[in-house]
């Protein structure tokens, strides 16, 4: 028994993550749940078994690391499993596993000027140098070839985990091993942000007979890591066969009424195209898939109508009406290598139909034609430029994948920029880099109304910065009611062209101000609480939450499983505290009278 399921995703580049073929794939969809990639094939780091041993030496596996983010390549470690450290002298490590095309993810932390990288096939070269802070960008910096330089310098502190994401097209080869066309990067996505794209690589040492596949090598010191995962890529494809269409006067939102109808338009078709049908009618393609070996194969499609795929007569994708062509809906299903008769049903309402999928060793592989696809009008950027003085926006803004109606975007010089919820009080998003991209708000219609941040972003959690607990155990109030808000006397005054936040929460005034370090590398927070005439009562302070909040051996806090740091707290002789809140840590101070909590903002 097998079940079907319904993803979404905005249309656009989608890294591909298959498992390695080598043993019997489990059934993905044996169980109902929303899959919009395959998964990778992950490395255990509990060991040292996945890496050659002649190439361990100063590799360790270790439970947990430390890097003081102000010391020079220091990183400390304590005993466990499952993370893998270098503390030797550019020490290297091959796999045991080699590679072709593959992608990569992989989850690492570097210390204070550490230099470290990776060489996919074990030739060509993508760098893991620290390089947080740089103002301009190298080919040695984090995520450059060597040769060519990332677009941005995504890099994070120091001591901070880091998430990279490498789609590598091996060069392809003759039947003597000679080189045909040259490795690639087809992208590089480094803590969220595009760095690279379609690069070519070249060899550190070049050979005239490469081999098609060997290891992939991990060199160098000051580096850990907690997540090496991969999937390759070769073999066969699907393939098309003896496909028909049909074409029904009218469009029907139950696809079994066609069974009851006669088609104005039959025929045989090689190709998929909305453009094979009329518009404003039903359209039927039917034929066979031909699938090279058994395993688990997903489905994306996006129509400009309603629309249905069916394989061996069961409905595997279902667009739910849908008419946003940009919008992907997914399905899976568990196939065995051979013949499965498919048929998707497609209301040709806006003319646009696109339909792809992923396999086993197969990467996101398009089988409609590209005429069949409906491109949207290219949008180009429009950036807001900081120069000397810092800049306001206001805006709608994406955080997480809820759209914030309140957000005000603040850009300083020397590229330090931060959101800010002008609702609930409390900051959305810090970014490095360049400021705002506001194309959403004024190119055509502008009917998004988004700004979007220009650099490596760091959502914040975005809810209230202060409250008043009772009770055993309470949860922090986690949003605001645009009718419901209990702040009052609110607004914001500039000082030096920087907003100050100002407020009344319980009768008490509370002041917001957020402003480079002294060094430039973070924000620097300042609340400040005027209780007045009110009555004495205490409150709570919200510096920083996450799934876990540890104090470091230097007294900075890492904030949700070392996603950023919050340093130099003063808070009027009060001790921060860790609190446990609906399965979340908050890291909290409390407030009891005229006082100002202070503290840094550093990722």
């Amino acid at each position: 028994m097998w079940k079907s399921f319904v993803g979404v995703a905005v249309l656009g580049l989608l890294v591909a993550c298959q498992g390695d073929d080598s043993a019997q794939e489990t059934d993905l969809f044996a169980e109902e749940t929303t899959i919009t990639e395959l998964p990778l094939t992950s490395v255990s780091l509990d060991n040292l078994e996945a890496f050659q041993p002649a190439s361990n030496n100063g590799w360790q596996v270790v439970g947990d690391a430390y890097a003081d983010r102000t010391k020079s390549h220091d990183l400390s470690v304590s005993e466990g499993t499952g993370i893998l450290v270098s503390q030797g002298q550019d020490a290297v490590l091959r796999t045991t596993w080699e590679h072709g095309d593959m992608d990569l993810v992989l989850e690492f932390m570097l210390a204070k000027d550490a230099q470290a990288k990776l060489r996919l096939q074990g030739r060509y070269e993508v760098s893991l140098n620290d390089s947080w802070g740089q103002t301009e960008v190298t080919p040695e910096s984090c995520g450059g070839t060597g040769r060519q330089a990332p677009s941005e310098n995504a890099c994070k502190a120091p001591g901070l985990w880091q998430h990279i994401q490498i789609s590598f097209k091996a060069p392809e080869l003759d039947n003597n091993g000679n080189m045909v066309s040259d490795a690639r990067l087809a992208q590089v996505i480094l803590n969220g942000e595009t760095i690279q794209q379609e690069v070519t690589l070249a060899e550190a040492s070049a050979t005239d007979a490469s081999p098609a596949t060997t290891p992939l090598v991990i060199q160098g010191q000051g580096i850990a890591i907690k997540r090496l995962e991969y999937k390759q890529y070769g073999g066969d494809q699907m393939a098309l066969r003896n496909m028909q269409y049909a074409v029904y006067e009218g469009m029907y939102r139950n696809p079994d009424t066609l069974a009851s109808l006669q088609p104005e338009e039959t025929g045989s078709t090689d190709t998929l195209s909305f453009r094979v049908g009329i518009q404003d009618r039903d359209m039927v393609f039917s034929g066979e898939m031909e699938i090279p070996r058994a395993g688990n194969y997903l489905f994306r499609l996006s129509t400009g109508g309603e629309s249905w795929l069916y394989i061996d007569d069961q409905e595997v994708v279902n667009n739910q009406f849908s008419r946003n062509y940009q919008q992907f809906f997914y399905g899976g299903r568990y196939l065995e290598e051979g013949t499965h008769p498919f048929r998707i049903v497609y209301a040709n309402r806006d003319e646009s139909l696109v339909l792809g999928y992923q396999g086993p060793g197969i990467p996101w592989t398009t089988l409609t034609t590209v005429a069949s696809y409906r491109r949207s009008k290219e949008v180009d950027p429009l950036p807001i430029v900081v120069e000397n003085e810092p800049v306001i926006q206001r805006g709608f803004m994406m955080h997480g994948k809820d759209k914030n109606a309140y957000a005000m975007s603040v850009g300083l010089p020397g590229g330090l920029n931060y959101a800010y919820d002008v609702n609930a009080y409390a900051p959305l998003q810090v970014w490095h880099g360049d400021f705002l991209d506001v194309s959403l708000m004024w190119r055509d219609r502008g009917e998004p109304q988004l700004e979007q941040p220009m650099g490596a972003n760091l959502p914040l959690v975005g809810v209230p910065t202060v409250a008043a607990l009772s009770g055993e155990n309470p949860s922090w109030p986690d949003s605001i009611g645009a009718d419901q808000n209990p702040f009052t006397q609110r607004g914001y005054r500039l000082q030096n062209g920087l907003p100050i936040f100002f407020y009344h929460y319980k009768g008490v005034a509370v002041e917001d101000f957020l402003h480079a370090t002294p060094d430039q590398t973070g924000l620097q927070r300042e609340v400040s609480f005027d209780f007045g005439d009110t009555d004495k009562q205490e409150l709570m302070c919200l510096l920083g939450s996450g799934r876990t909040i540890e104090q470091l051996p230097n007294g900075a806090y890492a904030i949700d499983g070392k996603r950023y740091y919050i340093e130099n707290i003063e808070a009027a002789g009060h001790e921060p505290k860790i609190r446990q809140s609906g399965g979340q840590e908050e890291l909290v101070v409390p407030v009891s009278g005229d006082s100002q909590v202070r503290y840094s903002i550093i990722w």
